[in-house]
């Protein structure tokens, strides 16, 4: 059933890559259904460079050549390899970003082998570091229950997808935005596989794949934004941002629907943000931030005082599902860290200005509400 959804997924999204639930051992078979021989590219991870021993007797029958491919290797490198190589086999994260890249400008096909339980490499349109070049699909993903590995920080980070999702029901809510064109179906079936009660391999894989084919739309999230400067102005790791992330932008949500107050007649200085916002993140921002109209204020107050009610139950229902994040976050083994409450709004605030959706964080900047 898993596999049916997320295939079902794909398939809706015109990816044309298939997700199995299997032996990563059997990743022969799987690549002789496309390719009846030849030479073949074998490409791993530098961690993962024993399993890629042990997968390369998996291929009996193709001549298989074996790269290991170190943390400052660059895809670049990969096409000194002979041209006659049609199939290709990554193991890792890094790997699955650079068998992609390859395959496009070579041709042939692509199979990856995740060994964590994320979906990272495998959806992503592009490699930054390629000059945005965009990737093929891989034709096949071999998902292992027994080969990938869960951790707390990928936990954390797929738990982002309730509040991408809450922003696309606000931004709807106000604005009337279809919801799918952000990907939204992705986002509520990645909260659903974290509702498990022991969250294994495959439901995090799955949640990770939903939560990165949402990402594929193209839409900034005003979490992902809070994320990212987090990480650079804390220096913290990933897992702890998240966790921070989700858990303080639930505060916020729950205040706004529950106590926050609106100032009649409020505008807020959006010149002056927006430069800030440039500053911040070193691009353009005045693009991002949509200045309501008389009119278009007061309709979103009479929309604010209606669907109040409604959303407060949403908040609710959010952070019942925050908490029980983090208590399946800690018993991975995460841990959190300290951050300063003046750091955390002022990024909050930032975020409101770092993405298009009619977020709690937009609705509180244009309603003159102040932070909690």
């Amino acid at each position: 059933m898993c596999s049916q959804l997320l295939n079902g997924f794909l398939s809706a999204r015109g990816i044309r890559t298939r997700v199995y639930y299997d032996r990563s051992a059997r990743v022969g078979e799987y690549l002789r259904a496309l390719l009846p021989g030849g030479k073949v590219l074998l490409l791993a991870d530098q961690a993962h460079a024993s399993l890629a021993a042990a997968i390369k007797a998996d291929l009996a029958g193709f001549k298989v050549i074996s790269v290991v491919y170190g943390e400052k290797d660059r895809p670049e490198g990969l096409f000194s390899l002979p041209d006659e190589v049609r199939g290709t086999v990554a193991v890792g994260e890094r790997s699955a970003l650079a068998a992609r890249f390859f395959t496009t400008l070579r041709g042939g096909y692509c199979i990856l082998l995740p060994v964590r339980a994320s979906a990272r490499g495998i959806f992503e349109r592009s490699i930054e570091t390629c000059g945005e070049y965009p990737l093929c699909d891989a034709d096949a993903v071999i998902a292992d229950e027994l080969l990938m590995k869960t951790d707390a920080a990928e936990i954390a980070e797929c738990a982002l997808s309730s509040l991408f999702a809450e922003d696309i029901d606000i931004d709807g809510a106000f604005t009337g935005r279809r919801k799918e064109d952000a990907g939204y179906g992705q986002l509520r079936a990645a909260q659903k596989f974290l509702c498990a009660e022991e969250i294994g391999a495959k439901d995090l894989f799955n949640a990770s794949a939903c939560l990165a084919l949402a990402r594929a739309c193209n839409f900034r999230f005003p979490a992902d934004a809070f994320l990212s400067l987090l990480i650079q102005r804390s220096g913290k790791d990933r897992g702890a941002c998240a966790l921070e992330t989700l858990l303080f932008f639930t505060k916020k949500y729950s205040y706004l629907f529950n106590d926050g107050h609106l100032r009649p007649f409020y505008v807020a200085d959006y010149a002056a943000r927006a430069q800030r916002a440039a500053e911040t993140i070193g691009k353009r921002a005045f693009s991002l931030i949509a200045v309501p109209s008389l009119r278009e204020s007061f309709e979103r107050e009479r929309v604010f005082a209606e669907s109040r009610r409604r959303f407060c139950d949403a908040m609710r229902l959010l952070s019942d599902f925050a908490d029980a994040v983090k208590e399946k976050y800690y018993a991975a083994g995460g841990k959190r860290g300290a951050f300063g409450e003046d750091l955390l709004n002022e990024l909050f605030s930032f975020s409101a200005d770092l993405s298009p959706f009619l977020s709690v964080g937009a609705l509180m900047r244009d309603f003159g509400v102040r932070c909690a």
